[in-house]
């Protein structure tokens, strides 16, 4: 687009139903309906020049005062999809909107009716934020009322919401640490990259399960276990922290819906260290499992997240050797992307990415392969994670060399992709000697005896690497030993990794 237009990014992310919901929604409105013909001609534009389509739509109604207009279409069409996207949140606020119309004419005993459905939906979902709304209500309706034992009641509910609350949020912010953490560095290298978490680690909240007093604490507490684990490489520890998570909400399938987010991001670190650890068989019974709870997904969002999932579908597939399905399932993926590809998270997709580009590179399609991961490096969204973006550039430089790419074009590549590591504070140990590799044997020598002496000497560098518990993580992202084993022995990439797997 050449204009940023909050109303036309509006209109194009609406799906069909929502479109004809506002159809309908408009034939309630009363007065002036020129608005539809703004939303017509804005709805057939592929992208929005304002200058232009003044000029094309010069004779039409809606031009009169377009600024005013976009504004009133803008309004119009958010509280038509309020209305159209009901949750358990617009519930309750519906309800409070309700009670504090009863109040305004004095009708406080149905007041009472209306806050208790409210609190009741409030209290189940764990909303406490809005159950300090719900109290002073109350409070201003047991005045009203002479009611002295309900404002009683009220103080000591008021006193155990804000410890349910300072709880939860004492969790909350515990994850968010990890989070921060883990977003900057990725996987802990050394020792000291654990001290800005000491404070956490030695706390009673991270040591004592019992100390998170509700779901949504505990499922907290679940999770930002499994990440510190995961950020220490321990696999073990992580999966059963996240079966744990994940079976939480098994125990109240309420929360599924009213916690998608949560529970999709549960089950996709669950399904991660099931691959890890080759839980194959438990890995495709939570993915079942989980395909029956999509129909709980209600929102775009929810979908697209549901869509991530496939990143360990294409696993599955490349862990037992099924490539022809996986081939099949990647097409799939590749259309199902596209209707998402707008509110997906960079690192979200490009994990998907990464599985797509190699079933492709398993698969021998190597040209597949390498505009998956051209799309991930021309974005530019990994530089924050230093493990995984000099693996995917390793990876490309890998996938070039069995496209048969010039030696000249490998040069320049090796070129450009070894100044912009050293430009980092800290190489790893396994990209220095894969480089260095690569620039001063893989494109040089012409025997295939000379080469496999090289790529014996190189394995035998990154056996050592691999058992270093800091400076291995990046392998995770692409088996570099069995690639380099494929070699070796001439033997199908493929067929090393399903063995691997067994």
């Amino acid at each position: 687009m050449k204009r940023s237009d909050d109303l036309f990014q509006l209109i194009k992310s609406l799906s069909r139903n929502e479109r004809r919901y506002f159809r309908l929604f408009s034939q309630l409105q009363k007065g002036d309906k020129a608005y539809l013909g703004l939303f017509h001609a804005l709805d057939k534009l592929k992208e929005y020049d304002e200058k232009l389509f003044r000029e094309k739509n010069r004779d039409k109604e809606f031009i009169k005062n377009l600024a005013w207009r976009k504004h009133h279409l803008y309004n119009l069409l958010l509280k038509a999809l309020e209305s159209y996207h009901e949750s358990i949140d617009t519930e309750v606020y519906s309800l409070l909107h309700k009670n504090e119309i009863l109040y305004e004419k004095g009708l406080y005993k149905q007041c009472k009716k209306i806050l208790g459905k409210a609190k009741a939906i409030a209290k189940k979902y764990e909303m406490y934020h809005i159950i300090f709304e719900i109290l002073n209500w109350e409070d201003m309706i047991s005045i009203k009322l002479f009611d002295v034992s309900k404002q009683a009641s009220v103080i000591e509910e008021s006193k155990q919401n804000i410890q349910l609350l300072s709880n939860l949020t004492d969790y909350k912010n515990i994850l968010q640490e990890i989070y921060n953490v883990h977003h900057v560095i990725g996987v802990f290298r050394k020792q000291e990259d654990q001290k800005p978490l000491a404070h956490i680690l030695t706390s009673k909240l991270w040591k004592d399960e019992s100390q998170a007093l509700t779901f949504k604490a505990k499922r907290h507490y679940f999770y930002s276990h499994f990440l510190y684990c995961f950020m220490k490489g321990d696999y073990a520890n992580a999966y059963l922290y996240t079966k744990k998570c994940v079976d939480s909400f098994f125990t109240q399938p309420e929360q599924i819906a009213h916690s998608s987010h949560f529970y999709i991001t549960a089950v996709n670190a669950f399904l991660y260290c099931c691959t890890h650890l080759k839980k194959h068989n438990e890995m495709i019974g939570y993915i079942l499992r989980l395909n029956e709870t999509k129909k709980l997904f209600t929102k775009r969002s929810e979908r697209a997240e549901a869509v991530l999932l496939s990143y360990h579908e294409l696993g599955y597939y490349m862990m037992t050797g099924k490539l022809q399905k996986g081939l099949e399932a990647a097409k799939r993926i590749e259309r199902e992307i596209l209707d998402y590809d707008d509110i997906l998270a960079p690192l979200e997709k490009f994990s998907l990415y990464i599985n797509l580009a190699f079933i492709y590179f398993m698969a021998e399609k190597y040209k597949d392969a390498i505009a998956w991961l051209y799309k991930i490096i021309s974005a530019g969204a990994l530089k924050a994670r230093n493990d995984m973006e000099s693996m995917i550039r390793i990876f490309y430089i890998i996938a070039q060399y069995e496209k048969g790419s010039s030696k000249q074009f490998m040069k320049s590549l090796l070129r450009s992709t070894y100044r912009m590591l050293v430009k980092r504070e800290q190489l790893y140990k396994y990209e220095k000697i894969i480089l260095d590799f690569i620039r001063k044997e893989l494109v040089k020598v012409d025997t295939r005896e000379d080469l496999i002496s090289s790529l014996k000497d190189l394995r035998e560098q990154l056996i050592v690497i691999s058992k270093d518990p800091y400076e291995s993580r990046p392998l995770d992202y692409f088996d570099l030993i069995s690639w380099i084993t494929s070699k070796i022995e001439n033997r199908p990439f493929a067929e090393l990794m399903m063995e691997k797997n067994k």
